[in-house]
């Protein structure tokens, strides 16, 4: 079973230098837009202007003749290939199919490539550590292949978390919250008390953030 999924396309590194370092500033604006959705660039964007740079330089100074410049241009030439084609798996990498959020970093998009279509595995690496403002705190995890979007809780140390299905069953001082995830809009939440009244809340996110959190018109009681 497999999935389409949008990709970066790495069709600009078999163009003219000229074109390379055209599309080179594209990219660097792009990414300089987009950072705090792709964040996880192997290679800075910092890196990447001194390799435009030098590529510029080294073209400029080809253009003389010079055997070594012309040797010298290569070498950059072939340091700017892989430095862009690093941030440009990254960037398949974190928009997983997004094509909006390809095309918005400067890269170019083709959708000819697949990956399996599997159901997460439990997240790898992840940390929580005091946010760098008053009252936050900052969570992060290892990119989940297949993921689009991700669900976090917090919670304090005396609660009991399960999990029915995809449900989260979070208890605290005899109280029960019930947190369902869903990729549709429509959606069962599991494990549920009987006979019980809860209120329903709900809200729809994206790789662009969060919705507004609105409650359901009535307070319903499982049976």
């Amino acid at each position: 079973m497999s999935t389409l999924k949008a990709k970066v396309s790495l069709d600009f590194l078999n163009g003219s230098i000229d074109s390379k370092i055209k599309k080179g500033q594209v990219i660097i604006d792009g990414l300089t837009a987009q950072i705090l959705k792709v964040p996880d660039l192997k290679v800075p964007i910092l890196a990447l202007k001194d390799r435009q740079t030098n590529l510029i330089f080294t073209s400029t100074a080809a253009a003389s003749g010079s055997h070594t410049a012309i040797a010298d241009q290569a070498a950059s030439e072939k340091l700017w290939d892989a430095d862009f084609r690093s941030d440009a798996l990254s960037v398949s990498e974190i928009a997983d199919g997004n094509k909006a959020l390809i095309l918005a970093t400067g890269y170019d998009c083709t959708s000819t490539e697949t990956v399996p279509s599997v159901i997460p595995v439990a997240l790898g690496g992840y940390t929580a550590a005091i946010g760098s403002k008053t009252g936050t705190v900052a969570l992060n995890t290892d990119i989940q292949h297949g993921a689009s979007a991700y669900l976090f809780a917090l919670v304090p140390p005396e609660a009991t978390i399960k999990q029915m299905g995809n449900t989260l069953v979070i208890t605290v001082g005899g109280k029960t919250i019930y947190v369902t995830a869903n990729t549709h809009h429509v959606a069962t939440a599991e494990g549920l008390a009987s006979d019980v009244v809860v209120s329903a809340y709900g809200l729809a996110l994206n790789l662009r953030g969060s919705g507004p959190f609105i409650k359901s018109i009535k307070d319903v009681r499982p049976d």
